[in-house]
């Protein structure tokens, strides 16, 4: 009996092993999962949990080797956007500009600021398949706020010590030091999170901060400068920067950036006050067809403040600034041309006279001398007189003989039969090729 029953063991542990084995395939229902049925609830359907902020991001996988990376860039974006960004009305926000581009922009600041600076997320999933990459974050709010309101105190602590340091240097006549205190003060109540921490306390340092400006003072050593054009020789003008302190002690002050920028020109120029409170502007060049231009000259802050755009804007708003009118005349103009170069000798003059060049009589009396000289010489082909005029135009300054302009206009030609008309063919020629050529090379160098 025994016999039997350990034999009918053995048959039934060896029968499964007898079988022949079945290939499993991609048909095979049985054995395959679908992508689908394997894909977690929270990607087709965000999970609600009021006890956490969520973040849920996705990227996709094809031809990007960094996209785990894309997904939690994604995730922790929509993990911010769930945390309220509100711009209190009386923060600085409010105080600089109510402009609703720049309010959206310093929104995103916000957010980026948040996204870089937070902690205690926790990954809780992630899935993927062929194509995409999910993954899923949260953030305590219980933690979340808790960690805030221990920034919070720690950064008015911040906030409060360098307002103190600020009023000191203020005091003492470090203006630049000043504003980089009373600059960092702002940052630290705003940079953890983005909000004012104490929106009282941020009011009373920009209002320190706008007296301080208001004290600060720019004067260029000249009242006018008059520049005769044609005549561009780099100037230097010194500009002056004093702060007089609450208790009536002037100061010079020193490493505040000066912005120099011509009225309705792009173009700036950024300078530091020296150790004697100065700064020097060279003034090269004038593009403007009026009688007279604006340079302005205006505080830009410190480096510190330079590259903040926000904080930029406010040091704009109370900035002191100052003009320096430029006085551009045109010079008085002596045209010296032979008589047989007379045509060349006449378009130039109405160009002069157009411009509103004060022509003179006399070489002496005149700023500048234009003189033309005109090379001509002949061919002839088959009875044809073939004229090849070359004309040479000089400008230069009478008082020191300096060449300030040299014009060539090469080989123009006139064709005909006879000599004299082929001759005045090429001088024909000339006048137009001055006109368009010469009038706008004229024209650029005097800035018109």
């Amino acid at each position: 009996m025994k016999v039997f029953l350990y034999t009918g063991l053995i048959f039934l542990l060896v029968l499964p092993s007898c079988r022949t084995a079945r290939p499993v395939t991609t048909n095979d229902t049985a054995t395959v999962v679908t992508a689908e049925a394997k894909k977690p609830a929270w990607v087709s359907k965000r999970p609600i949990d009021y006890r956490y902020y969520i973040g849920i991001g996705v990227a996709s996988k094809k031809n990007q080797l960094n996209y785990q990376q894309l997904a939690k860039k994604s995730a922790m974006e929509d993990l911010v956007s769930e945390i309220k960004v509100k711009i209190e009305g009386a923060s600085m926000l409010h105080q600089i500009d109510q402009n609703d581009k720049f309010r959206e922009m310093y929104q995103s600041h916000v957010k980026t600021i948040i996204s870089e600076s937070i902690e205690g997320f926790e990954l809780v999933d992630s899935w993927e398949d062929e194509n995409e990459y999910w993954v899923y974050y949260r953030l305590s709010r219980e933690s979340y706020e808790y960690e805030k309101k221990i920034k919070k105190e720690a950064a008015i602590k911040s906030a409060q010590d360098l307002l103190v340091r600020g009023n000191a240097d203020q005091e003492s006549g470090l203006v630049s030091n000043a504003i980089d205190n009373y600059v960092q003060a702002i940052q630290i109540l705003y940079e953890k999170d983005g909000l004012s921490h104490d929106p009282i306390l941020e009011n009373e340092i920009i209002a320190t901060l706008n007296r301080l400006l208001s004290r600060i003072s720019i004067k260029f050593q000249v009242r006018e400068l008059k520049v005769i054009r044609g005549f561009y020789e780099p100037t230097v003008v010194p500009a002056i920067i004093t702060y007089t302190s609450e208790s009536d002690k002037e100061f010079k002050a020193i490493n505040l950036m000066i912005k120099g920028f011509f009225e309705n020109e792009k173009e700036e120029t950024y300078l530091t006050s020296d150790e004697n409170g100065t700064v020097y502007f060279s003034l090269a060049s004038f593009k403007s067809n009026a009688s007279q231009v604006l340079f302005k000259a205006q505080l830009a802050g410190t480096k510190l403040t330079f590259k903040n755009t926000a904080l930029g804007q406010l040091i704009n708003r109370s900035a002191p600034i100052v003009n320096l009118t430029v006085k551009l005349s045109t010079p008085s103009v002596f045209l010296d041309y032979p008589l047989n170069d007379k045509v060349a000798g006449e378009y130039l003059k109405k160009w002069f006279i157009d411009k509103k060049f004060n022509m003179v009589k006399d070489s002496k009396t005149a700023d500048l001398i234009c003189t033309i000289e005109c090379e001509e010489r002949y061919s002839v082909l088959s009875e044809l007189y073939t004229t090849y005029l070359t004309a040479n135009i000089r400008l230069y300054a009478s008082e020191n003989n300096k060449e300030k302009l040299i014009l060539r206009m090469d080989e123009v030609k006139g064709v005909h039969l006879n000599k004299e008309t082929s001759r005045n063919e090429a001088v024909k020629k000339l006048g137009g090729s001055i006109e368009s050529l010469l009038y706008p090379k004229l024209s650029e160098y005097f800035m018109f």
